[in-house]
């Protein structure tokens, strides 16, 4: 038995470019949205510049 599931689809950056409209489009002030980014990418520079 395997231990991943097999990947479905990859996606080109157009497409992430696509999810980041989407979600500054939805009012998020900041998308990190590219291959190999995962959700803390960036987080500290970015919240030490709103937080100040």
């Amino acid at each position: 038995m395997e231990a991943q599931l097999p990947v479905q689809k990859y996606y080109s950056p157009e497409e992430f470019q696509t999810f980041k409209e989407f979600g500054k489009k939805l009012g998020f002030i900041y998308v990190a949205a590219a291959p190999l980014v995962r959700s803390s990418f960036n987080a500290i520079e970015f919240s030490n510049k709103f937080i100040r």
